[in-house]
């Protein structure tokens, strides 16, 4: 039997960064990963709070020099009870916040790819086509993992075990975590483009598209290559009254789109239409004795303000200090390791409120909304930047929503 002191299922952004990060610690890993690389991932738009981790990581200038398209921020457009209005939110608005006020929008093959070769640099031993069967416990704690690889099940001890096995959510599924987010109920729809229009922007940049549409709402994000990603999110309820196909949903909704539809005029599909089904879920708990969850192996929130790689990332740093330690002290039990998920959950609960906040406007096409109060309230303003940022840490939605009623009522006395 092989043996590691940390196997890591999964190698994508969630798995390498924890394996980069242990190894920095001194720690022997093992990244086992079902798929070959480059293999198609979802997920393009980043955010600017991820510069100091890329930096911790070692992939900084790997990233600047990619060729990406440089992401300035996001562009709302969402229709109320009486217009269809554009809400831009540009990142570099405070860019004193981050180490750089932008970020990138990435083809996932690519930097998934880059990530493994850094862990491998860093390294981690990473074996591809090698499909986790299973974890193997004894008494109660988690000791390896059983592997299939060439038609060939091996199995591999190990001190502890990270599940980054992503929306296979291995462990969660295994030990019957895993729920429905009951409030955030959709289905994605998404395909690739190639000639398609993008949005002009004086620097070259660009931005990521929010548009609402009928039963939900379309992400339109420009790629390098002359590719654009295109998704329609709607409402499980929506999709199962409406009776149609998928593809008669996406192009329903792509064709509603007064913005989009031309952009799409003369553009042809790089891919088969692709679906997810029951997009958003949660786990009860992401740790256990020996064994930590961290990406979208532990839970996915909703994809409309792009934190599902920034959450992994941070998540499995998280993690992989909390394993280091443990490791360190001979203590890898779930109360040694149930710090990783006290801190990540913050920021997924601030990312859960606003989320919920967005399609409670989607639904009520309520005027007074956050975009629209932002316009005329500075403090307002400047942490619904820092949030859609990545900036968990440094805003939250009660603060958003008490500093707007404030300046708000401010204004009106001034007035």
């Amino acid at each position: 039997m092989v043996h590691a002191d940390v196997v890591v299922i999964g190698a994508g952004p969630a798995g390498c960064t924890s394996a980069i990060r242990l190894r920095q610690r001194g720690l022997d890993v093992l990244v086992l990963e079902r798929e070959s690389f480059p293999r198609f991932a979802i997920g393009e738009s980043l955010l600017p709070a991820a510069w100091d981790l890329w930096e911790k990581l070692g992939i900084r200038s790997k990233i600047e020099n990619a060729g990406y398209p440089i992401k300035r921020g996001a562009l709302f457009r969402i229709e109320d009870t009486e217009e269809v209005a554009e809400f831009l939110i540009r990142t570099d608005e405070f860019p004193e916040f981050f180490i750089n006020p932008f970020t990138f929008h990435v083809d996932r093959a690519h930097f998934d790819e880059m990530l493994v070769e850094s862990a491998v640099q860093a390294g981690a031993q990473v074996k591809q086509g090698c499909a986790v069967d299973d974890v193997i416990f004894d008494d109660g704690y988690a000791v390896g993992v059983r592997y299939s690889e060439g038609g060939v099940q091996r199995e591999v001890a190990a001190r502890a075990v990270i599940d980054a096995s992503g929306r296979r959510t291995l462990l969660a599924s295994k030990l019957e975590r895993r729920y429905a987010n009951p409030n955030l109920i959709k289905v994605a729809y998404y395909t690739h483009f190639k000639n398609a229009k993008r949005r002009d922007t004086e620097d070259g940049s660009v931005v990521t598209d929010i548009h609402s549409t009928q039963g939900g709402w379309i992400w339109y994000i420009p790629l390098r290559n002359d590719i654009v990603s295109v998704g329609v999110v709607l409402d499980a309820a929506y999709v199962r009254e409406a009776r149609a196909s998928p593809q008669i949903l996406f192009d329903r909704a792509l064709q509603a789109d007064e913005v989009i539809a031309p952009w799409l005029a003369h553009a042809q599909p790089a891919m088969e239409l692709k679906k997810i089904p029951s997009i958003s879920y949660l786990s009860d708990n992401f740790v256990g004795n020996g064994f930590v969850m961290v990406g979208d192996a532990a839970m996915f929130v909703d994809p409309i303000f792009s934190a599902g790689v920034m959450l992994a990332m941070r998540g499995a740093d998280y993690a992989a200090d909390v394993i280091a330690d443990g490791l360190c002290r001979g203590d890898v039990s779930e109360a040694a390791l149930k710090p990783y998920e006290e801190k990540i959950r913050k920021p997924i609960e601030k990312m859960h409120r606003i989320i919920t906040n967005w399609y409670q406007i989607m639904q009520h096409r309520d005027r007074r909304h956050i975009f629209r109060m932002s316009r005329s309230a500075p403090l307002l303003r400047e942490q619904l930047v820092i949030l859609l940022s990545g900036g968990f840490d440094r805003a939250d939605l009660d603060a958003i929503l008490s500093k707007s009623a404030t300046e708000m009522a401010a204004a009106a006395l001034a007035a």
